[in-house]
């Protein structure tokens, strides 16, 4: 059946694209140099995101792409290692003869090109809160795993449940509020599970995008609170063969990381892609010297893409599998461990192994006087949690989940873009046969949506508005066997099958007002829409490798909020400063919380899904500064602050981040022989103290605040020249003073179990480039 729906798609991508072939084609081209000396740069990428198709310059800096003669307005990237990134809209067929780029050296902050945001361009140029953090950045910055990393980017933390597990947190939202877009795809991993992580790592990812605040207009149900966007690594440039190979090496937990990828686009436009990866790590080790037992874990992922990349269009079949093992740190793990010896990287029991199948099919086209774009997909998930005996499954539910995903982009005017479009999917959740437990039922979810993006651009501002309509349904279904034979009931219910609607509308109006070429205003305000998860509507079991006994509400109301965004920017040559405050209010708001009323006869205590209202509001502040003019000095400062409250009673909601402050100051090392690009890196965070605390938070989770603590940093790196091949190597130390802290977003937190202490990672980085 899938398959038979993949082959529908590619017929009609291929009857779209039969349609953009008729139309003419034209040279886009140019030539990219040096600012201050003139030289032309050989090896430069020059690159259109819209397209997904790019080049590099050739011996004499020189660059050409065939295009379309009917694509217009397209955002071109050009960019090289040791400059600025060069960013242009380009306009009528006129403007992309003779292009001329100049590139200065790398300044305190580049304004690289956003695809998340509905409409491709800068951050500068997009109403709404995006941040963006590379694979570099991820690569070299010591991190266990790619939670940690997107929580050096103001507003955004997660909830840990030790290191292999990550649930990311925007503004004080999380769970079934933020959406992970992963392969253009939506990416749904079982979110609504506090013990449940974001479930990828950075393989075959250029950068990821972090959407601050409701994204709902662009992508639907599950982006009330942001958006987590990976994108997929470029193609290779048309011609060329080029891998990757990196090794990682984490002191903390002897873990180890490999990755190796491969990719090529033939002189025809075919291209294809393979990427593989390996990670290991035994028990980690805390600031008091202590090893938490069963934090091991292990991951194994391998992605590949194919496709064609002409005149016409591009297509891409992308396909991704990922497993993940990963140990359940027991509540009691401080009065008996599960450690073993330092080494040991066998399963323990409770553990979890999840699967993940996805595959993707993507067309952009042009067509007419603008561009088609599609993307479907298929993601297959298994999920098991294995507590008591390694062959019996206490916890296992598979789920397939069918996307879609068709827009179309024009221009009316030369400065009047449209987007219009459709999403949905239907996802089918599944218990296993076998399964000893049960928490929900089987659920099904249809979703669909309409929705619209107009941008107009005028003189020095931009203004965007966006409306859309989701509508759902969702279906529990406890009439198999299993469930009778366990006892199962829908909460509240006497009947074994019950469905809920839930529609709403979601907008957003916004724009960017360029006071000078140095001072920017950007405004949003926004409303989006959320269904209850089938975890909020139809959990009540125990939930295994917890002390949890989960109960839903099938009565709950939509969420629906109201946010407004500001943001004030300073971008100078030596001086940069972003502030940007946000009010966020949500009627109906779901959280989830424990009763304090334990289970007769056990040890569960239960947790319940209730609903209220909300109110969030706090602020992002961000200063980048070469002291003094200089050109080796790079000042990185960096502070965010949410309050949530009930705003009926006042009091605190739970599950808020504490206040945070985020340091770093690098120096740039003088280039000396084969020795390139080094620099030495010092890292200071400080998280504030938390006593806000929900009522039920405060009485039954810590009895009081999570005490404030402070982590210092260091790293250092370079690039080594061995003839032809470069070799980047660096060396990173988290937690230098080995701080025994606990952070306030931990699940492992009331059971005084500590975060990692003392860690210092080796990075080894290989690009090869074939031809």
């Amino acid at each position: 059946m899938i398959l038979r729906h993949f082959a529908g798609i590619y017929i009609l991508f291929m009857m779209l694209s039969h349609i953009g072939a008729a139309q003419k084609s034209y040279n886009l081209q140019g030539v990219v140099k040096d600012l201050m000396s003139g030289e032309m740069l050989p090896g430069a990428n020059v690159y259109l995101p819209e397209l997904k198709k790019g080049t590099v310059t050739d011996a004499t800096g020189r660059f050409s792409l065939s295009l379309n003669e009917k694509t217009e307005n397209l955002v071109l990237q050009v960019s090289m290692l040791g400059y600025k990134t060069e960013v242009r809209r380009l306009g009528s067929l006129d403007d992309k003869q003779n292009l001329v780029f100049a590139l200065s050296e790398t300044g305190i902050m580049t304004n690289e090109v956003i695809v998340s945001a509905g409409r491709i361009g800068t951050r500068d140029d997009i109403p709404v809160q995006v941040d963006m953090i590379t694979a570099k950045e991820m690569r070299t910055d010591g991190e266990i795993n790619i939670m940690s990393s997107i929580v050096k980017i103001p507003g955004v933390e997660q909830i840990s449940f030790g290191n292999g597990i990550g649930k990311p947190v925007i503004r004080g939202m999380s769970f079934s509020r933020v959406l992970s877009m992963y392969q253009r795809a939506r990416f749904e991993n079982h979110q609504w599970g506090a013990d449940h992580g974001l479930g990828v790592n950075d393989l075959g990812i250029e950068s990821i995008e972090i959407i601050k605040g409701p994204a709902s207009f662009l992508y639907g149900s599950g982006a009330l609170g942001g958006v987590i966007y990976m994108v997929d690594e470029r193609n290779a440039p048309v011609g060329s063969m080029m891998g990757d190979i990196n090794s990682t090496f984490f002191s903390n937990s002897l873990g180890m990381r490999q990755t190796m990828s491969f990719k090529e686009t033939k002189d025809s436009g075919w291209f294809y892609g393979i990427q593989a990866a390996m990670e290991s790590h035994a028990d980690y080790i805390d600031g008091n010297g202590r090893t938490i037992g069963n934090s091991r874990f292990n991951t194994r992922t391998l992605r590949a893409n194919t496709g064609w990349q002409k005149n016409w269009g591009t297509l891409r079949l992308g396909y991704t599998y990922h497993r993940q093992n990963l140990g359940i740190i027991e509540d009691n793990e401080m009065e008996e461990t599960l450690a073993t010896s330092r080494n040991d990287r066998s399963r323990q029991l409770p553990f979890q192994e999840v699967d993940d199948h996805l595959v993707t099919l993507t067309g952009i086209i042009p067509l007419g006087d603008g561009r088609f774009e599609g993307n479907v997909g298929f993601h297959y998930n298994s999920r098991k949690e294995i507590e008591d005996d390694f062959e019996e499954i206490d916890l296992g539910i598979t789920q397939n989940n069918t996307t879609f995903d068709f827009k179309y982009i024009f221009n009316t005017k030369a400065n009047w873009e449209h987007i219009v479009g459709t999403q949905g999917f239907y996802l089918n959740s599944v218990n296993m046969d076998d399964a000893e437990e049960i928490l929900i039922p089987d659920v099904s979810i249809l979703d669909g949506s309409l929705y619209y993006l107009g941008t107009i651009r005028k003189n020095k501002s931009t203004f965007q508005a966006g409306l859309r309509y989701d509508t759902r349904r969702t279906t529990g279904d406890a009439t198999a066997p299993l469930f009778l034979e366990y006892g199962y009931t829908l909460p509240g219910l006497d009947v074994r099958t019950h469905t809920v609607n839930h529609s709403g509308l979601s907008g957003s109006i916004g724009g960017i007002f360029d006071l000078t070429d140095k001072i920017i205003i950007k405004s949003n305000f926004s409303s989006g829409f959320r269904a209850p998860d089938k975890a909020e509507l139809f959990s009540n079991g125990e939930h295994p490798g917890t002390q949890r006994f989960e109960v839903g509400n099938v009565n709950f109301e939509r969420e629906q909020n109201y946010q407004l965004d500001m943001a004030f920017l300073y971008k100078g040559s030596q001086f940069n400063f972003e502030f940007s405050p946000y009010y966020n209010y949500i009627s109906n708001y779901i959280y989830f919380t424990p009763t304090g009323t334990e289970i007769p006869g056990t040890e569960l205590i239960v947790w319940e899904f209730d609903q209220e209202n909300a109110r969030l509001a706090g602020f992002e502040v961000a200063v980048v500064w070469k002291p003094l003019g200089s050109k080796v000095f790079t000042l990185d400062s960096r502070y965010s602050m949410i309050r949530g409250v009930n705003p009926e009673t006042g009091a605190f909601m739970p599950l808020m981040p504490a206040d945070r402050w985020i340091n770093s100051l690098q120096y740039k090392l003088p280039d000396k022989g084969r020795w390139n690009r080094s620099y030495l890196k010092l890292t200071y965070n400080y998280m504030f103290e938390q006593n806000r605390l929900g009522a039920r938070e405060l009485e039954v989770l810590s009895g009081g605040l999570t005490p404030a603590f402070s982590l210092l940093g260091f790293g250092i790196g370079t690039s080594l020249s061995l003839g032809n091949q470069l070799i980047n190597l660096d060396v990173t130390a988290t937690n230098l003073l080995n701080e025994a802290y606990v952070d306030h977003l931990s699940f492992l937190r009331p059971f005084d179990i500590l975060n990692l202490g003392r860690n210092v990672s080796f990075n080894m980085n290989i690009p090869l480039n074939f031809r």
